[in-house]
Parts: C-alpha cells; sequence; structure tokens
C-alpha cells in the first residue's frame, strides 16, 4: 500500500484501498504477543482484525485523499478447506452441509459488496471529495468511518457494507489513545524491515 500510495494520490478520480480480511471482527491485542502465536482461532482473528484496521488508519493518516476500507467477505464457499486433512476435513464438511444455508453469503452477492465498496462514494475519503466514487442514489448515506465519525476516510464493514457496531469503535479508539495503535505500526514496520531489508517511512 505504501508504495502504491504516490500513484493512488494522484488519481485524477477513485481514490481507494480494499482490504478484504476479517472488518468488524476486532478485539483484544495482545501487544506481547503480535503474531498471535498459540491463540485459539477467533482470537487470532479478532487480533489481526484490529491491526489491519488500525494500519489502515496510520495509511489514511499519511494520505487522507485516499479511502481505506477493511471488509469481512462472510462465509463463502470457497476453496479454504483444501488443506484440511482428517477428522478436520471431516468436521469442516459436515458443518458446511448443516450451517452452510443459513449462513453463507453467495458468491455473487460477495462480488456485488465488494464491488459496490470498491466504487460508491458512502466511503469517500477524509480530506477531498474528487475521489469519492459513484454518487450515492436513493437513501443511502456515507458510511461512518471506523473513528465513528461520518465519512472519515478509514472504514470497517460487514459483509454487506454496513459499519462496525459502536462497540468496535469504542475499542480502536481505546487502542489510538493507550498507544497500542503505534505498537501495532512499529511492530508491523519493523517485520517488514527484517523481511525485505527496506526501510518503511516513519
Amino acid at each position: 500500500m505504501l508504495n502504491l500510495l504516490p500513484l493512488l494520490q494522484n488519481a485524477p478520480s477513485l481514490r481507494r484501498i480494499v482490504s478484504v480480511a476479517a472488518a468488524t471482527c476486532e478485539g483484544a491485542i495482545d501487544t506481547d504477543n503480535m503474531a498471535a502465536d498459540g491463540f485459539a482461532l477467533f482470537q487470532r482473528r479478532n487480533q489481526i482484525a484490529s491491526m489491519a484496521t488500525l494500519l489502515l488508519e496510520e495509511v489514511a493518516r499519511r494520505a487522507p485523499t485516499v479511502a481505506l476500507v477493511h471488509t469481512v467477505p462472510g462465509i463463502v464457499q470457497s476453496g479454504i478447506t483444501r488443506d484440511a486433512r482428517g477428522l478436520q476435513l471431516v468436521v469442516m464438511i459436515a458443518i458446511s452441509r448443516l450451517l452452510g444455508p443459513l449462513v453463507q453469503t453467495p458468491p455473487a452477492d460477495c462480488g456485488e459488496t465488494h464491488l459496490f465498496v470498491a466504487t460508491s462514494s458512502r466511503y469517500p475519503p477524509g480530506e477531498g471529495s474528487a475521489a469519492a466514487g459513484v454518487p450515492l442514489a436513493g437513501n443511502v448515506a456515507v458510511a461512518r468511518g471506523s473513528d465513528g465519525k461520518t465519512g472519515s476516510g478509514v472504514y470497517t464493514v460487514d459483509n454487506k457494507g454496513e459499519s462496525a457496531p459502536a462497540k468496535v469503535e469504542k475499542l480502536l479508539a481505546t487502542f489510538r489513545e493507550d498507544g497500542t495503535a503505534k505498537k501495532v505500526w512499529d511492530y508491523v514496520a519493523s517485520d517488514f524491515e527484517r523481511i525485505t531489508g527496506g526501510e518503511v517511512a516513519a
């Protein structure tokens, strides 16, 4: 994202980054175990979701004319079970067949939602309206950002494109206030520097 920011900031119209992960599932962050080693599945997901949103907020601070959206596709039938083996595979198939029709997001719906999220002016950047996207129609309103403010430039949205609940916004606010957000950025930046040998701009 950082490497692409100069190009995005110079784009004549739509300037947006969409990160498809686990939006609206943000949860506690263990700053002594940022890699979430040994965590249970949902604990890991919730920590990584929080870290992803906080990283997008830092990118937005550097490029306020670019909108950033963290999304979750929902439970979509895909090849996610391809590496499962033995009992794990049997359990996943059983759960998928029993509960799938009740909780799955059809692939076409997932695609439509993400196309909307990627192009609609419902998710404008924090600054400037030239790159807001396709104009809104009907009674569709500009979304609340991850900071709880309408149209603030960073959004964490569910599989229907709706903003995260207030409890997620409050949790993210706590991370900004207590220094966790900076710790997340420093951890990820140092990891990228270690892996690539290049420096991540402060």
